[in-house]
């Protein structure tokens, strides 16, 4: 199929041959549609005309479409063509990755360990992006593996993957008496024959991750037989006897990995990526830090003796006591001194306790309970966090900042945060007890202060959770008085079952991001109180769960269940607080604004130090448009917790909302000293100085985010620099870009239609974009009719189609519910002027840039661009350029 080369298929031209394979042809193209690089990937016409293999290349397309994560080749589209040249085609367009196969990599020199460590950890992420998906790859080895000029890892080629649970037969997928996957990386179960899952995917990767640190194979045979055999029954060589300078921790990941059977393997590859990060980032603590006991014989070395005796002079024999005087001296000094370290210490005088908790993990393996071991981090977190409305002294980092920040020892708490207190945690569990070890550490010196040990056997499970909090008031020296007592045991359970649930649940529910994550907390929350129906944190617990469903789904349903479950938990135990804020947060969401405020200021009546719930009914006012006190109550709730970047960061939205971009600016300018990975304080750094005028500021921003976390937001406002210069065609290219990250947000199709409405090759596109974005935006609206954001939207939409009515009804609403937010304003002005009412559009915005609202946002709205030379538009410009200057 060479002379495919400079032919144009659909809308794509064929530049050069990447590549062949058991599946096909991989071409690189031009998207001239969209003008960007492509990968295509045609199969021949005899297996586009074979249904069998044609279905097997449809299951590759739809399992790698459903992907979308850094580490992985993107799939954009599968296409089909019916040419009467070519013959029937079917291909899937990918992305264009730019840079070198892995396998390249390792027969050109292997890396140094840390390179190999790094690449490790991101294709570990891949895959387990992958396998939380219940796609299994089956085909993992070093050429479908790429590293990008930035060292960026890309997984390729999901040729050969498969659902896990599918029900499809194995007849689909291979032939019988076939084996899928490449010899060298074949797992034992694969070179059997036998049914296969994400375990398969790691021993292939152990295989690489072992390449990558030795540069051999670990099964490596001169013919293919000898090498199936070798998988199945040889051992191989540890990596560290192959390169010394390797920690000796490899060898112990690289033997999990590298299992006979899949049972001796990681259970899932968030196991191996926990162990990867522990090599990549050891952890910090001196050797000696935690030792309780034991002698120093080491210490001593034991000197050969060959059984002859040598008369000595008698200065030898004085200098050799004096030598040994001072070796005996200095070993006690140094016995003295360990032992002295390991001493329980007092707390060192510190003007305010700032505390991490480390992630808790599992004594035995560190990759095992995950989710109760993170749920078991989040209450020791929260439970210092309820204390800390009472402490004035006292600030605790949410265990969602120390998650996304990857600190995971002291040093790096301290570093990070600034912490001076650290407190670490490891858990041993078996079927009939549970036993947590605490440790309080000193972040600077790095010293263990005090230890502590609960044990409960699981039919005292109830009194767990009330020594665990007991216990971290001696270890901090915290008073708390019998009310706080009562609020931070409410709602507990005398269940064994249902709190191991519950802690599963609340683990998992850490990772809201994930939707998988959200439906297993479901799952676990479900299980937790059909062993104990009265057990009020699983139904609050249910409730944040249905509520983050919502979030994804954006299903009505879902947030009414919310709701009920969050009553439900209160009906059983008046005193979580927590849920009170939850139902705070799902009242604001679903626009009952009196009901958001009641909810927060109960939480705040037992918990007038509460700063999250200052912070919370600062947004609930900034949405009722009560801006006289949203100010107040972030500065309040800054002043109670003034290291928490979240305050600052929604502080500067309400002041970007008001139109002051200078103090906005400061605000998210201080988000990202706080929290430098925060790509979203850098997009709306970015955004801030778009309005401000500083383009070339608002784009290194907004590039800033999209290299700490590709996101919509940030690709949409580089669409709209684009759409302000006036380049349309590339603004909307953008927005496209935008679109692949998050399809479900209407206000992206909304900006899209607005650029094709301007491009005269793509007008006709505009009105069906317009209409998707109306149709996105109304069930927002379903579920908060009183958000006023989208409304403003709802009625640009309707203008821009010509639709008077709807967009008068829809821009009034919106006015009447933020007459003070100049986006608001400006959006109504560009309605009116859409519409031909210039009188109104005229006093819009001459009260937008009265109150100041950029000019050059103004003179950059196509709307008013064929009234720039009406006296009235230049007099309200002139009025603006004053004010600015002023």
């Amino acid at each position: 199929m060479d002379n495919l080369i400079g032919k144009t298929i659909l809308h794509y031209r064929i530049e050069s041959q990447l590549g062949k394979g058991g599946m096909g042809m991989v071409y690189r193209a031009e998207d001239i549609r969209l003008g960007r690089p492509v990968a295509l990937k045609l199969l021949p016409t005899t297996i586009s005309n074979n249904e069998p293999e044609r279905e097997r290349f449809l299951i590759e397309a739809r399992a790698a479409a459903a992907l979308n994560h850094p580490y992985i080749a993107h799939v954009y589209v599968v296409e089909e063509l019916d040419d009467p040249q070519l013959g029937k085609q079917l291909f899937i367009v990918m992305e264009y990755i730019d840079g070198r196969e892995l396998r390249e990599i390792i027969q050109s020199g292997i890396p140094n360990p840390q390179s190999a460590i790094d690449y490790a950890i991101q294709i570990a992420g891949g895959l387990l992006a992958a396998h939380a998906k219940g796609i299994v790859h089956r085909d993992i080895k070093p050429s479908n593996i790429m590293i990008t000029e930035t060292d960026q890892v890309k997984i390729m080629d999901f040729g050969l993957a498969k659902f896990v649970g599918s029900s499809a037969p194995a007849s689909h997928l291979t032939q019988t008496g076939t084996t899928l996957g490449t010899v060298p990386y074949m797992s034992p179960e694969q070179v059997r024959g036998e049914e296969v899952d994400q375990r398969t995917d790691i021993w292939s990767f152990g295989v690489i991750l072992y390449e990558l640190l030795t540069g051999q194979h670990p099964f490596a045979q001169s013919y293919e037989a000898a090498q199936l055999y070798a998988i199945v029954n040889e051992p191989y060589e540890p990596p560290t006897q192959l390169n010394p300078q390797l920690p000796a921790a490899v060898d112990t990941i690289i033997a999990k990995m590298l299992g006979k059977s899949p049972e001796e393997r990681y259970a899932g590859m968030d196991e191996v990526l926990h162990d990867l990060h522990q090599v990549d980032s050891p952890n910090g603590i001196p050797a000696f830090v935690g030792t309780t006991g034991g002698s120093n014989r080491s210490l001593v070395r034991k000197l050969p003796f060959s059984g002859k005796v040598t008369p000595m002079p008698l200065w030898s024999w004085l200098s050799r006591a004096a030598l040994l005087v001072i070796i005996v001296g200095g070993l006690v000094f140094v016995a003295n001194l360990v032992w002295r370290w390991n001493q329980p210490h007092a707390l060192p005088v510190l003007s305010e306790k700032r505390i991490v908790v480390l992630p808790i993990r599992n004594g035995e393996d560190a990759g095992k309970d995950r989710a109760f071991c993170d749920g078991l981090t989040e209450l020791l977190t929260s439970t210092l966090t309820q204390i800390e409305g009472t402490q004035n002294a006292l600030w605790v980092v949410p265990s969602t900042e120390v998650r996304n920040s990857r600190v995971r020892t002291a040093g790096a708490a301290q570093q990070k945060f600034n912490a001076n207190l650290v407190i670490t945690g490891s858990l041993q569990r078996s079927e009939n007890a549970l036993s947590l070890t605490l440790n309080l550490i000193d972040a600077r010196s790095l010293r263990q202060l005090k230890s502590v040990v609960v044990h409960k056997g699981m039919q005292s499970i109830s009194e767990f959770q009330k020594d665990v909090v007991n216990h971290l008031q001696q270890m901090l020296e915290l008073p708390i008085q019998t009310e706080n007592q009562r609020v931070l045991l409410a709602g507990v359970t005398t269940s064994s079952g249902a709190y191991e649930y519950y802690l599963q649940g609340k683990g998992l529910l850490l990772n809201y991001d994930k939707p998988e994550n959200v439906e297993q907390a479901i799952q676990q929350f479900q299980m937790a109180i059909r062993e104990d129906s009265l057990y009020a944190l699983a139904f609050a617990g249910l409730g944040e769960a249905f509520w983050r469903r919502y979030e994804y789904r954006k299903d009505p349903k879902m947030a009414a269940e919310a709701v009920q479950y969050c009553q439900r938990a209160l009906e059983l135990d008046s005193y979580l607080t927590e849920v009170h804020l939850t139902l705070g947060i799902i009242y604001r969401g679903t626009g009952k604004y009196d009901l958001s405020v009641q909810e927060f200021e109960q939480v705040l009546k037992s918990e007038p130090y509460n700063s999250d719930a200052y912070r919370e009914l600062a947004s609930t006012y900034a949405r009722k448009g009560d801006n006289s006190r949203v100010e107040k109550m972030y500065l309040k709730a800054i002043e109670l917790h003034r290291n928490y970047w979240a305050t600052y960061y929604d502080l500067g939205r309400f002041y970007y909302r008001g139109g002051d971009y200078q103090k906005a600016a400061q605000q998210f300018s201080r988000v990202t000293e706080m929290a430098p990975s925060n790509f979203k304080a850098f997009r709306n750094l970015g955004v801030v100085y778009l309005l401000m005028g500083n383009i070339k500021d608002a784009r290194k921003m907004l590039e800033e985010s999209i290299r700490i976390h590709p996101n919509y937001g940030a690709y949409s406002n580089l669409g709209t620099i684009l759409f302000m210069q006036q380049e349309y065609a590339q603004a909307a290219r953008m927005y496209e870009k935008a679109l692949e990250e998050n399809d479900r947000f209407y206000a992206l199709w909304g900006n899209l239609a607005s650029c094709y409405e301007l491009i005269p090759d793509e007008s006709y596109k505009a009105t069906p974009t317009y209409q998707r974005a109306i149709k996105l935006a109304a069930e927002q609206l379903s579920v908060n009719p009183n958000d006023a954001r989208v409304l403003k939207s709802i009625a640009s939409y309707y203008a821009n189609l010509n639709n008077k009515p709807k967009a008068i009804t829809y821009i009034n609403q919106a006015v009447s519910l933020a007459p003070d937010n100049l986006e608001v304003l400006f959006r109504a002005a560009e309605v009116y002027g859409l519409l031909g009412d210039m009188d109104q559009a005229y006093d819009f915005l001459e009260t937008v840039v009265s109150r100041g609202y950029p000019v050059k946002m103004v003179e950059q709205s196509p709307t008013f661009k064929e009234f720039h030379e009406q006296p009235r538009y230049r007099k309200i410009i002139a009025m603006g350029k004053h004010t600015r200057e002023n």
